[in-house]
């Protein structure tokens, strides 16, 4: 089991993490080096729309492995803001 102290210590980096990966992603979509489909799909991520995120790939749209890092840090991010703010999940 972890102290307060490791658990705090882990949030913060993932974080970090997360605010590296959101940086990452906002800079290629100014950059404009994917089309309009993977430019469509990281908002849809980001934005937590599950729905929006399947018919964007159900209509050709392809997930690169940015991508999935950035869905995967996007549910655990909400993961965090549903427990610090004791909702259900």
């Amino acid at each position: 089991t972890l102290s307060r102290d490791e658990v705090e210590t882990v949030d913060a980096a993932l974080r970090q993490i997360i605010d590296h990966v959101e940086s990452s992603v906002m800079a290629e979509q100014n950059e404009g080096s994917k089309g309009d489909d993977n430019n469509d799909l990281r908002t849809a991520i980001l934005e937590m729309d599950g729905q929006r995120v399947s018919s964007l790939i159900e209509s050709g749209a392809e997930m690169s492995e940015s991508d999935s890092e950035l869905a995967f840090w996007a549910v655990v991010k909400e993961v965090d803001r549903c427990e610090e703010e004791d909702l259900p999940l």
